[in-house]
């Protein structure tokens, strides 16, 4: 590196570059050839640079922390320049030059980031027969597959085309396959996905398939699921948007199909436990609670409480810090929409994922705040309202419960309304 190259690296203006854009006007050519610019990403980043208003030629680039160039954008005349560039963290420039030391020429730098999705969950609608997945419920689905795809930061190995997978679910039947043999090549997860009347009052259920004893990224410590099966029922009354992100615009007499989506997501993505539960998440639970220690990490130095023994669901009402009513809680009010919160990440971060915590929520308050629990527990709210409760590992049924205790055996016990 030049000295003048060095001197001038070291007096670069330091800037933010973030998710919102960050517009700088300013001006290049003459008797200042170069401006130089500093950031720091801390996390793995989509670098995005725009180079416009220009009214003489003028390029960029992108340099590493020792001045080496990057990536360069050099079109002619008065063209606007853009740079793309997924970052490692660590600290980058940027050199914004004039090509003409005659010209003078004003600019506008915009930048700005986003965090690259490297978790990719693909649904097949191979078994949906009846074709209740329409175009619009798919686009539905894949908005709340994208809630998981923010947070989680895995990159699973590719399972090639022609793996022989046992016990793999038919989503429409409900139905064991017990050889299910791969036709195209799958890049993390890919879920089959059907809906039916389902039977009672369920709504949805789902499941990791595949599952073989003898396959470590089933059995072992950091659990890598490369199929699921999930399946809705066919006649509620869904509510389905487009936007995850949004929560005051939900019906009060509709389910939201995103947040049911998203729980059955998190069992085939690993909250199963009890005997036909995954062992990463079951050697982790000690009586009523998971003692993972990320979880214990972000839950005040203590163990998640579960809803009961054995069970696949964090205690119903649980919060901390202001998470608000957790994802994998039991349970799903009408017009209510749930997303992952920080504590739904540390479960599947205590059980192998990489997590990026940043894209977790912030839910709505449940009624009450679950105190510890006791020998009977009255649930909150209204008797007369109707709210989605899932009775087994992985499925949410439509109940109205009144209480949840335990007799004198410890065993859960329910009172319907």
């Amino acid at each position: 590196m030049s000295r003048l190259t060095e001197a001038t690296l070291s007096q670069a203006t330091p800037i933010n570059v973030t998710s919102r854009p960050t517009r700088i006007n300013n001006r290049v050519g003459g008797s200042n050839l170069n401006d130089y610019y500093r950031f720091r990403f801390s996390i793995r980043a989509n670098f995005n640079l725009a180079l416009r208003g220009l009214a003489a030629n003028a390029d960029v680039a992108l340099l590493n922390q020792a001045g080496r160039v990057i990536k360069r954008s050099v079109k002619p005349d008065r063209q606007s320049e853009v740079i793309r560039q997924t970052l490692d963290p660590g600290v980058y420039f940027i050199r914004v030059y004039a090509r003409d030391r005659q010209q003078n020429t004003p600019y506008q730098l915009s930048v700005a980031s986003t965090t690259p999705r490297t978790f990719n969950i693909k649904f097949d609608y191979r078994f949906d027969t009846n074709r209740w997945f329409t175009p619009g419920k798919r686009r539905v689905l894949e908005a709340a597959a994208s809630l998981w795809e923010n947070i989680i930061q895995d990159n699973f190995p590719t399972v090639p085309t022609g793996t022989r997978t046992p016990n793999v679910l038919n989503p429409q039947t409900g139905q064991n396959i017990r050889e299910f043999v791969t036709n195209y090549p799958i890049d993390d997860l890919v879920v089959f996905v059907g809906a039916r009347n389902l039977p009672f009052t369920t709504l949805a259920q789902a499941r990791s398939s595949g599952w073989n004893r003898t396959e470590r990224r089933y059995t072992g410590a950091d659990f890598q699921p490369w199929i699921g099966s999930m399946t809705f029922d066919s006649e509620v009354n869904w509510f389905f948007d487009l936007t995850p992100t949004t929560v005051r615009d939900l019906p009060s007499n509709r389910y939201d199909f995103i947040s049911v989506a998203a729980h059955e997501l998190g069992h085939i993505l690993g909250f199963s436990n009890g005997a036909g539960g995954i062992d990463a998440f079951r050697n982790l639970t000690n009586e009523s609670t998971f003692i993972g220690r990320n979880a214990r990490a972000r839950n005040g130095g203590r163990p998640i409480p579960l809803e009961f023994r054995g069970s696949s669901h964090i205690l119903e009402g649980y919060q901390y810090g202001g998470s608000g009513r957790t994802l994998m809680e039991a349970r799903i009010i009408r017009g209510v929409r749930t997303r992952p919160t920080v504590l739904d990440a540390a479960i599947l971060d205590d059980i192998g994922y990489q997590i990026n915590y940043r894209a977790t929520f912030r839910n709505s308050a449940p009624p009450r705040v679950a105190r510890q629990r006791s020998s009977l527990d009255i649930v909150a709210g209204n008797s007369a309202s109707t709210y989605a409760y899932c009775g087994c590992s992985s499925c949410l049924t439509s109940s109205r419960i009144r209480r949840v205790g335990r007799d004198k055996g410890g065993q859960r016990t329910e009172e319907l309304v």
